[in-house]
């Protein structure tokens, strides 16, 4: 893509700022605008202001992104369906809704009250699309509007059963939220194969109408899956948290071709992390395109850096944005949502003199990797970086422990908790290394924390089950049915003497927090997009008090650096082409 920027010249005159990594077709593009010229010392081009029009129509084919816009990077292929286009009154038989202004005053045929007319939309949209991408902003309440959209076409008899497809530490919450919204019956498929293969064949002639599991348990599954839609029995699947099946070299990527459900939603506030040729897997599996991976790349991707296999713009920008906004619904948080003011406070701090001398070492080791010819960066580059980023994490992650203190962010978030649980507010904490999550939930014990992390156990127990334990212990039958990581999410939002979260990105996703009013990013993850879904946890709908977000970082160290192209809402990947560009992060 093409970065811009307007910018004040020692000329005193107007410019237009504009990078790009090197591509003979946007050199080509840039050069069409008269008077443009290439500021070696700046690696930019300068186009005069006054040249604008000329140079938007010159790059209109490419994807060019504003500095300082309000845009995430899905943003880049637009809105899709226009809004207008879709009614505010459910466009089902039975439905109807009464409004005063925007707020919802009585509603009829909806099991529980939509939030705002835009979520009346989302849910006439689903009705009306065989296939849709529900793009909506994290927070916004997609799971309602596909709950309320499959329930409504049950009752017209459009579709009978089908699949919900989640990430697996989601599963009990689908089902939570499928009792809440509607009057659906819907079971987990959980357990060993045996008990998975049971449900299976009871599903086809049960009560049940929605069949929830996990996207390794479709893979592992598949074939009894295919057998059991050969009586026609699945209608419609929903992926959730769909990115998990962007890759169509993926084996889950290839899995989900394998059944014709006739309709298919894909639900994600991400729809690409990078550039919009990441949509190709869903645009094939409904139908919008014919070509493979390979011909799909070549006709709108701009190919460059390591081994000129990574796509570094993307080109037909027009016929790719008509394409994907046919069947994209996406509205965005800050246009449909009242909520509080939500402020970002940086957080820099000095390392200790262990901590620099530890850096400085790894530094130094990893500049003569880069510096040796025959040094090969590694397929994924961004392991480089996470070498010092644990560093300035803590060295607790290196290490045994040869101090009292090996971290100045463990020590500044100790004292930062504590003013914060003094006012009666909670915090939901961050880090991407599972052993500072351990660590900090050990400092921070006092504050009874939940802990969710990519290990907690998923698969809850089964109604059985917990009925038999709850007989024994007196503890809730529903709660011991849920997540271990739901509980854990429920026990933050409730529970008085839980006042901090810490969480590692496999938290970042599905989960609602509401209860916390701080969010603390101890590092960052690689990306705008999961670092906004990380924040969301607690800025979504039914937050009422105001929020903020701590972003901790180590002064003068690759903290910056990353914590710099992540709010440019970049991947920092991006930056990572080549030993040059790693050689100035560090």
């Amino acid at each position: 893509m093409i970065t811009c920027e307007k910018v004040l010249g020692v000329d005193k005159r107007w410019w237009i700022k504009a990078t790009f990594p090197y591509c003979d077709e946007y050199v080509q593009a840039v050069k069409r605008v008269p008077h443009s010229l290439y500021v070696r010392d700046a690696q930019a081009w300068a186009i005069p202001w006054e040249m604008k029009a000329q140079f938007d129509h010159s790059t209109n084919d490419f994807i060019v992104i504003w500095n300082n816009a309000e845009h995430s990077p899905s943003d880049m292929i637009g809105g899709g369906i226009p809004e207008e286009t879709l009614s505010t009154q459910p466009s089902m038989l039975g439905y109807s809704i009464k409004y005063d202004g925007d707020k919802i005053i009585s509603y009829t045929g909806f099991t529980a009250a939509p939030y705002r007319s835009y979520q009346v939309q989302g849910v006439n949209a689903l009705v009306q699309n065989h296939f849709l991408i529900l793009a909506d902003d994290m927070g916004l309440g997609k799971s309602f509007s596909l709950i309320s959209a499959v329930e409504a076409l049950t009752k017209t008899g459009d579709i009978r059963k089908g699949l919900i497809v989640a990430k697996s530490s989601l599963l009990y919450n689908w089902l939570t939220e499928i009792k809440k919204f509607s009057h659906l019956k819907a079971v987990v498929m959980a357990g060993n194969a045996d008990a998975r293969h049971q449900i299976i064949k009871e599903f086809a002639t049960d009560d049940n109408q929605i069949l929830i599991m996990s996207y390794d348990t479709y893979r592992r599954d598949l074939e009894h899956l295919k057998k059991l839609n050969k009586h026609r029995v699945l209608d419609f699947c929903a992926l959730d948290e769909a990115h998990v099946a962007l890759n169509p070299d993926s084996q889950i990527g290839k899995a989900i071709h394998a059944i014709p459900f006739r309709r298919k939603y894909v639900l994600t506030a991400t729809p690409f992390k990078n550039h919009p040729l990441e949509l190709y897997n869903f645009l094939k599996w409904g139908g919008l395109t014919d070509d493979n991976p390979y011909q799909f790349r070549r006709r709108y991707g701009i190919l460059g850096g390591f081994q000129n296999k990574q796509v570094i713009g993307v080109k037909r920008v027009a016929e790719l944005k008509d394409m994907i906004n046919r069947c994209m619904l996406r509205r965005l948080k800050r246009d449909k949502l009242d909520l509080p003011l939500i402020t970002f406070k940086q957080v820099k701090l000095k390392m200790t003199a262990e901590q620099q001398r530890m850096y400085s070492i790894i530094k130094g080791e990893i500049m003569a990797e880069l510096e040796n010819p025959a040094f090969e960066m590694p397929s994924n580059p961004l392991t480089v970086l996470m070498r010092l980023q644990q560093v300035t994490a803590s060295l607790d992650l290196l290490s045994d422990p040869t101090s009292p203190s090996n971290s100045v962010k463990v020590d500044k978030l100790i004292g930062l908790v504590k003013e914060i649980t003094q006012r009666g507010e909670k915090a939901i904490i961050f880090s991407k290394f599972r052993s500072i999550v351990d660590l900090v939930a050990e400092k921070l014990a006092a504050y009874s924390p939940a802990v969710i992390h990519g290990d907690v156990d998923a698969q809850g127990l089964t109604e059985a089950q917990a009925q038999r334990k709850a007989k024994k212990t007196g503890e809730d039958a529903e709660l011991l049915m849920a997540s271990e990581r739901q509980r854990e999410v429920n026990r933050f939002n409730t529970d008085p003497a839980c006042k901090v979260a810490v969480l590692s990105g496999a938290g970042r996703e599905g989960l609602n927090m509401q209860a916390g009013t701080h969010c603390i990013f101890l590092d960052h993850p690689w990306t705008y997009a999961d670092y906004e879904q990380s924040y969301s946890r607690i800025y979504r709908i039914g937050q009422e008090k105001p929020v903020t977000v701590w972003d901790f970082m180590c002064e003068d160290t690759v903290d910056e650096h990353v914590y710099d192209i992540v709010m440019s809402k970049k991947s920092v990947s991006e930056y990572m082409l080549d030993k040059r560009q790693v050689a100035g992060m560090i």
